[in-house]
Formats: C-alpha cells, structure tokens, sequence
C-alpha cells in the first residue's frame, strides 16, 4: 500500500480507492463509481403478517416499479473546492503578468511588489489567514505584510491602474476570467 510520505495526498487517496474497489463486491463497485446496477430489483409477491392472530396473507404477481432514475446521482456528493493561496498567487500572478516566483521572490520593485500587495490583501479578504502566516507564505515578516496590506489599500484607493488588475484577478477568482 502506497504511503503519503512518497506519493502525495491525492495520490494516496487514489491508491486507496483503487484498494477499496478491488477488494468490493460488483454492487458495490458501480455504487461507488456512481453506476447504475445492471439489474433493477423487483417485488414478485407481498407477504403480509397479521400479528395479534398470526395469520399470514401471500398477493402474488405484485410488481413494484422503481422510479426512473434520476439525473444527480445520490451516491456521488458534488463538493466545491475552497479556495486555496496558490489560486490566489496564480489570479494576481496572470493578471500583473508575473511568475508566482517573482510575487514570492525577495525582489523590492514595484513590478514584482505591487502584485505581492494585491496577494496579501485577498489572502487577507478571502482566507482570513493572520500576519505572520501571510509572511511565511510570502517569506516576510508579519510587520512587512501589514506594511504591504496598507499599501494594498491605498493603491486600490487612489491607483486606477492597480485597482483594474486587482479586479481582473478577482474576476478570475470568481470564476470568470477577464
């Protein structure tokens, strides 16, 4: 069995269900990929019990029809995936037009500082994350992010320019590229 060590976590989850559905019975593995049996169940008789006499009463020939399947599969959950700081470095970087590594690079100029500003403003907005966990990402001190989220605030204020790139990254963010 592969270990998270060596193959990451998304392949580890992947080798785990390939175990998991090597291992299942045939119904269970089309439940699983989100199949439909081939087989669709079908009462032939009815069996009723009456339990104060202890009579029993058998209706044969009674076929229950299941209803027609349905276009969202029950067995499968649809889950948006969160957002993650490195969609957040990608949006800025495609909208400066930068490398994620110059965002995070030591570099001081304005064309690799103001889009750091932008990332520690939306980490900031969307995330929620603090200071000085910003300044790892970004590999600061927590003082130089909150230096970098007042300039952030001002350019977005006063600076057109940036203000259009920030939006055109939070475009993107949202699910719309612009």
């Amino acid at each position: 069995m592969a270990t998270f060590d060596n193959l990451g976590y998304a392949a580890a989850i992947g080798a785990r269900r390939e175990v998991i559905l090597a291992t299942a019975p045939r119904s269970a593995r089309m439940r699983i990929l989100g199949r439909r049996p081939a087989w669709t169940p079908v009462k032939s008789h009815r069996i009723e019990v009456d339990l104060k006499t202890g009579t029993r009463m058998v209706e044969r020939d009674v076929v229950v029809h299941l209803p027609t399947p349905q276009t969202v599969n029950p067995f499968v959950a649809v889950v948006e995936r969160p957002l993650h700081c490195a969609d957040i470095l990608d949006a800025v970087a495609t909208a400066w037009g930068v490398e994620v590594g110059h965002i995070q690079g030591k570099s001081q100029k304005w064309i690799f500082a103001h889009p750091r500003f932008a990332v520690v403003r939306l980490i900031r907005q969307r995330l929620d994350w603090s200071y000085p966990r910003i300044g790892k990402l970004l590999v600061r001190d927590h003082s130089t992010i909150l230096a970098s989220l007042h300039r952030a605030e001002e350019l977005y204020a006063h600076d057109a320019a940036w203000h259009e790139k920030y939006d055109a990254a939070v475009a993107t963010l949202d699910g719309g590229a612009s």
